[in-house]
C-alpha cells in the first residue's frame, strides 16, 4: 500500500445528550443556555443562541433547546449546529422536566479573551516557543519603551558596546549630548523609521514624518552604524533646542583609525540656512579613519555638505544641495590622505531651485599640504541649479591621480568657473560620456595636467568657451560644441584634436586657435605667410600653407614628441615671379626639420607652397 499520512479521526461530529446511569438519549429533553454561575432556565439569565447555515450565517432562535429522540438538538424538526458567542451555563432536563444535568461554565474561558489576550504586546508568549525565538535580543533597547520612555540620551549612555538602538517616529532630541567628545562605544547601531520631511521655511525636520535626531551625532568607535532617519541641526534646533546658539556638525566620524567599519545609510542631514556668519559646519564628516560602506545620504545646508577625508568608502549614493560652501569635498592633509573612495552617484542641486533659499555649490577636490588625493571614482555626477559641478580648490598643491568620473551632466549650472575643471596638479583622469547645457563654461583641461581622457559629450548654451584645453597629455572622443559663447578654447599643448570636434553657432568662433606641431619661429630666413600651418589630428600631422624664400634648406623644427619615426617627403612647389611652376622638394625629416631644396631659383619675395602629411612616430 502507498504511504499514507492518517491523521483525522471518523466521529461524530454532533453531540448526543444522553442520561448519566443509563445512557439513553435525553429523547423530547429540553437544553437552557446562560449566563456562567446561573440558573439558565431563569429567562432574565439566558444569553442569546444561533443556528448556524452552511454558509457561514447565523440565525438566532429561541430557548429552550429541543432534544430528539436520537439525543440530538433540533430546530422544526432538523438537526442544526447551535452556536453562542462566549462562555456559559448548561442545564438539561428530560422530557418528564427533571434536571439530568448542569454545567456551570462550560468553557472555562472567553473566545473573546483569549484573543485579547493574544493581541496584547506578550501574547506571543502564549504560544509556546515564541518567546525563545522571537524576542528582541538583549543587545536591542528600544528607546521608546521602558526604563527610557523615549529619551536618547539616556538610552546611549546606558547602552553597553554592541547595542543596537531602536526609535521610532518622532524626534529624540539629544542637544549637548557630545558638546566635549564623541561617542567611544564599538558597534553602537541608531535603527530608525524612515527620513523625515523638511518644514516648509527649511528651519527643521516635520515632527512625526520620520524619526529625527535633534543635535549632533558623533562618533570616533569601530563598527558604528547610522540607518533610516533624519538628524537635524538646523535654525530651530540650532537657536532653540541648545542652551545657547550652537552650530554643529550633523553627523560627524573622526579619528576611527583603520578597519573601521562605519556603515550609513538612508540618512538625511540638515544644518543652517541662510545665516549671516556662515558657520563652518559639515553635514556629513567622514576624516581620519578607513572602511566606510556609505548607502544613500541626503545633505542639505551648513558650508560643507558631504565631507569625504577618509580611506576605503564604497557604494555612496549622495544628494547634496543648499550649502554655502560647497557640496561635496575630497580633501587630503596633514591629518591623513583621500583615497580608494567609490561613489556610486553624486547629484548637486534641485530641480526646482526655487525651493531653496540659497543658491547651490558643487564639488572640490583639495590635495593640501601635498598629500595626495588618489584612486576616486564617481559613477554619476549630476549638477543642476547650481553654481559649478566639480573644480580644484584654490591653493591645493597636492596631486589628484587617478581618478574616474562615469557619466557627467550640468544643466543650469552658472558661476565664475567651469563647470568640471581638471586642474593644473592632475593626472590620471578619465570622464566618460557629458551633456552640459547652459552653462558659464563646460569643461576645462589645464596645460599641466597630465594623462587626461575626456569621453563623447556635448556642451551647448554656454556663456562662455563650451571647451577650454591646453594639455599636451590629453585625448577626447567626439565632442559637440554648439550656440556657445565659443566653441573651444584652444590654449597650448597638442592633446586637442579639432577633427573629433563638431563646432557651429558659436558667437565667438568654432575654434581659438589650432594646435601646431612648430616650436619656436621659422629657421634661416623663412617666413611663414598667414596660411601657413602644422596641425596634428590623432597620430597624423597635416602640413598646408606658403612660406617665403630662405637662405638654407631647414625652414622650422618640430617638437620632439611630434616627428615622424622616419624621413617622410611631402609635396611641395614654388611659383616664379612669372607665374611658372619651379619644382622643389620638401621633407619632415625624422630629426624634426622642414627641409626644402630647389628654392635657389626664386625670387626672394616668392613662395613654397607645401601640402602634405605625416605619422608621428
Amino acid at each position: 500500500m502507498t504511504d499514507i499520512t492518517a491523521n483525522v479521526v471518523v466521529s461524530n461530529p454532533r453531540p448526543i445528550f444522553t442520561e448519566s446511569r443509563s445512557f439513553k438519549a435525553v429523547a423530547n429533553g429540553k437544553i437552557y443556555i446562560g449566563q456562567i454561575d446561573t440558573d439558565p432556565v431563569n429567562p432574565a439569565n439566558q444569553i442569546p443562541v444561533y443556528i448556524e447555515n452552511e454558509d457561514g450565517s447565523h440565525v438566532q432562535i429561541t430557548q429552550p433547546l429541543i432534544i430528539n429522540a436520537a439525543g440530538k438538538i433540533v430546530y422544526n424538526g432538523q438537526l442544526v449546529k447551535v452556536v453562542t458567542v462566549k462562555g456559559h451555563s448548561m442545564a438539561i432536563y428530560d422530557a418528564y422536566g427533571y434536571q439530568v444535568d448542569y454545567i456551570a461554565n462550560v468553557l472555562k474561558y472567553d473566545p473573546d479573551q483569549l484573543e485579547y489576550r493574544l493581541s496584547q504586546p506578550d501574547g506571543y508568549l502564549l504560544v509556546g516557543g515564541l518567546d525563545e525565538h522571537y524576542n528582541l535580543p538583549s543587545s536591542v533597547i528600544v528607546v521608546d519603551n521602558a526604563p527610557y520612555n523615549g529619551d536618547l540620551k539616556a538610552a546611549w549612555n546606558a547602552a553597553p558596546e554592541g547595542a543596537t538602538l531602536l526609535l521610532g517616529k518622532k524626534d529624540y532630541n539629544i542637544t549637548g549630548l557630545w558638546a566635549s567628545g564623541r561617542n567611544t562605544k564599538k558597534n553602537i547601531m541608531i535603527v530608525g523609521l524612515g527620513m523625515p520631511e523638511y518644514a516648509s521655511d527649511w528651519s527643521r525636520f516635520v515632527s512625526g514624518s520620520g524619526t529625527v535626531i535633534q543635535g549632533a551625532v558623533k562618533n570616533e568607535a569601530k563598527g558604528f552604524k547610522l540607518f533610516n532617519l533624519g538628524v537635524d541641526c538646523g535654525n530651530y534646533v540650532s537657536t532653540t533646542l541648545y542652551s545657547t546658539t550652537t552650530y554643529e556638525d550633523a553627523v560627524q566620524i573622526y579619528g576611527v583609525g583603520a578597519k573601521a567599519n562605519i556603515g550609513i545609510d538612508n540618512v538625511r542631514t540638515l544644518n543652517s540656512l541662510g545665516v549671516s556668519s556662515n558657520p563652518g559646519t559639515h553635514s556629513i564628516l567622514l576624516e581620519q579613519l578607513e572602511g566606510v560602506t556609505l548607502g544613500y545620504v541626503e545633505c542639505c545646508g551648513g558650508f560643507h555638505g558631504l565631507t569625504i577625508k577618509c580611506q576605503n568608502l564604497r557604494g555612496g549614493r549622495a544628494h547634496v544641495y543648499g550649502q554655502y560652501g560647497d557640496g561635496f569635498i575630497l580633501k587630503s592633509d596633514s591629518g591623513g590622505p583621500c583615497r580608494d573612495i567609490r561613489m556610486d552617484s553624486i547629484t548637486v542641486g534641485l530641480i526646482d531651485s526655487s525651493l531653496l533659499p540659497a543658491v547651490s555649490l558643487g564639488g572640490i577636490y583639495d590635495a593640501h599640504d601635498g598629500v595626495t588625493i588618489d584612486n576616486i571614482s564617481i559613477g554619476d555626477l549630476r549638477v543642476q541649479n547650481a553654481s559649478w559641478g566639480f573644480i580644484p580648490a584654490i591653493g591645493s598643491d597636492g596631486y589628484i591621480s587617478h581618478v574616474t568620473i562615469g557619466n557627467y551632466y550640468a544643466s543650469q549650472v552658472y558661476g565664475n568657473y567651469y563647470s568640471l575643471e581638471v586642474g593644473n596638479q592632475c593626472a590620471n583622469w578619465n570622464i566618460g560620456s557629458h551633456q552640459c547645457s547652459g552653462v558659464s563654461g563646460g569643461i576645462k583641461i589645464n596645460g599641466s595636467a597630465q594623462y587626461i581622457t575626456l569621453g563623447e559629450g556635448s556642451v551647448t548654451g554656454s556663456t562662455r568657451w563650451g571647451y577650454s584645453f591646453a594639455a599636451s597629455t590629453f585625448t577626447h572622443s567626439s565632442l559637440i560644441s554648439n550656440g556657445n559663447y565659443g566653441g573651444v578654447e584652444y590654449l597650448g599643448g597638442t592633446g586637442f584634436n579639432p577633427a573629433n570636434v563638431i563646432a557651429y553657432y558659436n558667437n565667438n568662433g568654432n575654434f581659438s586657435a589650432l594646435p601646431s606641431v612648430l616650436t619656436g619661429n621659422a629657421l634661416n630666413g623663412w617666413v611663414a605667410l598667414s596660411d601657413f600651418k602644422a596641425t596634428p589630428n590623432a597620430h597624423q600631422v597635416f602640413i598646408s600653407g606658403s612660406l617665403t624664400n630662405g637662405t638654407a634648406a631647414n625652414a622650422w623644427l618640430i617638437a620632439e614628441n611630434l616627428r615622424p619615426s622616419v624621413d617622410t617627403p611631402i609635396s611641395a612647389w614654388g611659383v616664379s615671379s612669372g607665374g611658372s611652376l619651379v619644382p622643389v622638394e620638401a621633407y619632415v625629416r625624422a630629426t624634426g626639420y622642414i627641409e626644402i631644396t630647389g628654392y635657389a631659383s626664386l625670387g626672394a619675395s616668392q613662395a613654397v607652397r607645401i601640402n602634405g602629411s605625416y605619422l608621428i612616430a
